[in-house]
């Protein structure tokens, strides 16, 4: 009897024990943050796949973007190379200036009203000849650009033939080698290209070039006789 009851009483105590320890782990918290994160580390979870399909899509994007930032890029490298530099007037732009007249030139019947229009679309131009030679008026004008310099341009009608007077800043453009003349101490190169002669010069802070199929004694007179 006396055996049964201290069976008894051990059996009471161990369920005591084991219902205190349960009780114990019960009232622990359980950080299971810190578990799921050793999980993912060592097993990554799957990308979804239509998180794929859209990274997908953007890697043509993105190719696109690069290729036009590094076209953006260079061409900012390139205006700014050339922004300081004079544009070369060689013979054959100065032949495309001369034959585009007709098509992108304003009517004018005068110099002072092709000055006004020109002014008015440039302000800072160096400004036309203030006198043309007897009989020669003016009949359209245009503002021309080369190479991001400006010039400003008028066609004169000389006894049927039109002759192209183009003026830039001194500054702004480069005259090309050419056949050199001096007439009463100023200097004119000489050249020609499509069929069109061409004398250049510069007059303090003008450019000048002036431009028909004249013969070029006739064109060098012509210059000689515009007053500046």
């Amino acid at each position: 009897m006396t055996d049964a009851n201290e069976h008894d009483l051990l059996d009471e105590q161990t369920d005591r024990a084991i219902a205190a320890r349960l009780g114990k782990l019960r009232s622990t918290p359980v950080d299971l943050a810190r578990l799921r994160t050793a999980i993912e580390r060592e097993v990554p979870r799957p990308e979804p796949a239509h998180g794929r399909r859209r990274l997908g899509w953007l890697s043509p994007l993105r190719a696109i973007a690069a290729t036009l930032l590094v076209a953006a890029i260079a061409t900012i490298a390139v205006v700014i190379a050339t922004t300081g530099r004079p544009a070369l007037a060689s013979a054959d732009r100065m032949a495309e200036v001369h034959m585009s007249m007709g098509s992108m030139s304003r009517t004018v019947s005068s110099l002072e009203e092709a000055e006004k229009a020109l002014r008015a679309e440039w302000p800072q131009q160096p400004g036309l000849p203030s006198g043309l030679p007897a009989d020669d008026k003016p009949m359209a004008c245009c503002i021309h650009n080369l190479d991001g310099k400006q010039m400003s341009c008028v066609a004169v009608d000389l006894a049927g033939t039109r002759v192209s007077i183009a003026v830039g800043r001194a500054d702004d453009f480069k005259i090309p080698p050419g056949s050199r003349r001096t007439i009463d101490d100023h200097e004119y190169v000489i050249d020609s290209a499509q069929g069109i002669n061409m004398v250049m010069t510069k007059r303090g802070v003008r450019w000048i070039c002036v431009m028909s199929a004249l013969p070029i004694d006739e064109l060098v007179t012509f210059t000689e006789k515009v007053v500046w």
